[in-house]
């Protein structure tokens, strides 16, 4: 019997009981045809992932070789510096790119060292002290009560983060010593320590003697280093012990209190008639950190007497008691470097010689060490740039063959054999391989000159002597073989830079057409200052040259017009930025030091232009200064300070970037711009590599877009087959009930007929 209503009664499942038919098979025999289209569609789209699986792969080795001629076509590609030690126990070396070749005499006559000190002997490291005060080092106090050992103590100044490491040596008993040890090395790292209030220090013994100043400079002392100028000084040592004092300074009393701010302290000094001159001196690091000194100098030409019976100066690092212990003396490396005196507060030495970092190791007054620092072009390492472009170049080269051979014996095809893109990349770096460079000299104006030709079976290969020779007898030459060159006629001029865009000026140079020479920006004083400041005058400047922000320089009481001069051009912040001078009329001038309007500032004074203020006045006269402007090739450029660059979508001169540091207008001179055998791979590849237009991206788009074309057809086509085989199915169970029904009529007319 037939079985109707099969899984969830959408399908029927019946053996053709009725019929005698195998209904089963005859549906899936129908069915199997109607369903070959799917399986060419799973095919094709098998095929069309190996293609992109493909392509991928030979994408991923123009990627290397992309980098092996960005490498080449690198500004410092060639500027590869080695440099050696005739005795590395005297001294190692480093280089940088940017070294020059030389050879150097190194004496060293001392190694840099930090301070340390330590306390008398005491009985124990972790017996109580009976001792309580406050105490300061490197400009932080330090709380001592009672109860406090050489160890908890230790541990306090530890966390002070003062530049300062204290430890304990426990001898055994009554063998204990407290040690402080200067963080960094240098004199001008050396340890400031003082009692503020009590004598924990020297009755540690670690302060012992009279005073004098820490610091000298030119006719003066100086604090140690603080961060802020403005806060007041209880809250720069951290300390609520310190009371108003008065200090002496060539017999003159200053008070000083504790809601003083290094300023305030500096004009108190100046308005107490002390044949004394006191200023803040600001010090920016390299990491843009500002700090700040308080200095104090001698009218007279000699440096002031102090007196400090409270430690007040002490505390500020301008005074520093004698050191009961001294087991380190800070000091600075001396040495000489082909016979010239130099100095470092570290035995790490940078840029002495440019590019060049000097480790001195050995070396005493009693026993000068040498050696012999030499520094020579790094031929291995340029050598290992051409290889890696070699081997790069033949890496794919090489894919492309072995995917492209045609196996006679079986009849089989690589898989890009005849493919137009694996054509196209290698076509189109081999035509590149060989091109001559104009302008080069014939030894250095393609690959074939320098040794390199292809073996019989495409690899690239070439005389590493044969490159070396060529390197060393012509460096510039060689580097332009490779590399974009700019020769400019004409004064004041000079080639920056350029973009893949830019087109080869061939054998007619590109104008340079000047309209509008780069200038500075100037503001300047109204009024001549002709007597000296009665009063403290904060200038406030701020602008572009500031990024938006503000800075604000004091000038001292009793500050002359070449005092201001002095104190712009000398403050750690202004001196890279702005230049202050005295015009003609005795006006003070200040300039940008950059052009353009990138430069831009303004200048402010807190006091009226006056004969006794500096004359900028509160609304100064400011200049701005002007972009240059002009033309490349005929081409719109764009003006940045002095660096003129061809605009963007120029049919020559895109990016093209030249520098013009003259003040002519008109046509200033020309420019022949040359491109190098690794850029122009570079400009190639990355037509292979762009991301939206290239080769690999266009023809993989296209080929996801087919897959999933073919998958929405797959997925058609078996919706199609599912309502087919249903189709079908109810079709047959019709046609098996019906003749169901038929036996069973004639069944019962037999019945009847008997």
């Amino acid at each position: 019997m037939s079985s109707l209503g099969g899984t969830n009664g959408s399908m029927f499942s019946f053996g053709g009981l009725a019929s005698g038919l195998d209904t089963n098979s005859i549906i899936n025999a129908l069915l199997q045809v109607e369903a070959q289209p799917i399986a060419r569609d799973q095919s094709r789209i098998q095929d069309f992932q190996t293609q992109q699986s493909n392509y991928s792969a030979l994408k991923d080795l123009v990627s290397k070789f992309q980098s092996a001629v960005g490498a080449l076509s690198n500004p410092t590609a060639f500027n590869v510096s080695a440099a050696t030690s005739s005795d590395t126990s005297v001294a190692t070396v480093t280089t940088s790119s940017s070294t020059s070749a030389g050879t150097f005499n190194l004496t060293v006559k001392q190694l840099a060292q930090a301070e340390k000190i330590s306390s008398a002997v005491q009985p124990s490291t972790t017996a109580a002290l009976n001792l309580s005060g406050t105490f300061v080092v490197n400009g932080k106090s330090v709380d001592v009560v009672s109860n406090d050992t050489l160890q908890t103590i230790a541990q306090k100044v530890n966390g002070l983060g003062a530049g300062v490491a204290a430890s304990v040596i426990d001898g055994g008993n009554g063998q204990a010593y407290l040690s402080f040890l200067s963080s960094s090395t240098g004199v001008a790292n050396k340890l400031a320590a003082s009692d503020l209030s009590g004598n924990v220090l020297s009755s540690l013994g670690m302060l012992s003697g009279a005073s004098a100043v820490r610091s000298p400079i030119t006719n003066g002392a100086q604090s140690i280093s603080f961060n802020s100028q403005s806060t007041a000084i209880s809250s720069l040592l951290n300390t609520g012990n310190l009371a108003s004092s008065t200090i002496q300074i060539n017999g003159v009393g200053v008070t000083i209190n504790p809601t003083d701010t290094l300023q305030s302290i500096a004009n108190s000094i100046n308005s107490a008639g002390a044949n004394a001159t006191a200023s803040v001196k600001s010090t920016t690091d390299a990491n843009g950190v500002t700090t700040y000194q308080l200095q104090i100098t001698g009218t007279n030409g000699s440096t002031p007497t102090f007196t400090d019976s409270n430690n007040v100066l002490g505390a500020l690092g301008i005074l520093q008691q004698g050191f009961g212990n001294e087991l380190v003396k800070a000091q600075d490396a001396q040495f000489t470097l082909d016979n010239l005196n130099l100095t470092s507060a570290t035995n790490t030495v940078q840029n002495v010689i440019p590019g060049v970092t000097l480790s001195l190791l050995k070396g005493t007054q009693a026993a000068n060490a040498t050696a012999t620092i030499t520094v020579s072009q790094d031929t291995n390492a340029i050598s290992q740039k051409i290889q890696s472009f070699v081997d790069a170049y033949n890496g794919v080269q090489d894919f492309i063959n072995t995917n492209s051979k045609f196996d006679s014996k079986t009849n089989s095809a690589g898989a890009m054999l005849g493919d137009a893109i694996a054509e196209q990349v290698s076509n189109g770096l081999s035509s590149l391989l060989f091109q001559v460079i104009p302008g080069q000299p014939k030894g250095l104006n393609n690959l074939a000159s320098l040794g390199f030709n292809l073996d019989q079976k495409g690899h690239l290969t070439g005389s590493a002597s044969q490159t070396i020779s060529a390197l060393q007898s012509n460096p510039a030459g060689f580097a332009a073989l490779f590399q974009s060159t700019g020769t400019v006629v004409g004064n004041n001029l000079s080639y920056v830079s350029s973009t893949p865009k830019t087109a080869a000026s061939s054998n007619s140079p590109y104008n340079i057409n000047i309209t509008q020479a780069a200038t500075k920006a100037t503001a300047s004083g109204t009024v001549a200052q002709t007597l000296a400041n009665n009063t403290s005058e904060i200038l406030t400047f701020g602008g572009t040259l500031f990024a938006g922000g503000t800075y604000n320089l004091t000038l001292d009481i009793g500050s002359t017009a070449q005092d201001a001069v002095n104190k712009i051009n000398n403050d750690s912040k202004l001196k890279s930025i702005m230049t202050a001078s005295l015009d003609n009329n005795g006006n003070l001038l200040i300039t940008s030091n950059r052009f353009g309007v990138g430069g831009n500032f303004t200048v402010s004074s807190n006091e009226a232009a006056a004969a006794d203020t500096s004359g900028i006045g509160t609304t100064p006269t400011i200049v701005a200064g002007l972009d240059v402007a002009g033309t490349i090739n005929g081409e719109a450029a764009t003006g940045n300070g002095q660096f003129l660059t061809g605009n963007s979508g120029n049919a020559t001169t895109d990016g093209l970037s030249i520098q013009y540091t003259g003040t002519a207008t008109g046509s200033v001179g020309t420019i022949q711009f040359t491109k190098g055998l690794a850029s122009r791979f570079s400009d190639l590849v990355s037509t292979f590599l762009d991301t939206t237009n290239g080769v690999f991206a266009v023809t993989d788009n296209s080929l996801t877009q087919r897959i999933t074309d073919l998958n929405a057809e797959i997925d058609q086509l078996q919706t199609d087959l599912a309502q087919k085989k249903k189709d079908l199915t109810q079709k047959f169970a019709s046609m098996e009930t019906t003749i169901s029904q038929l036996q069973q009529q004639a069944n019962s007319l037999g019945t009847i007929g008997k």
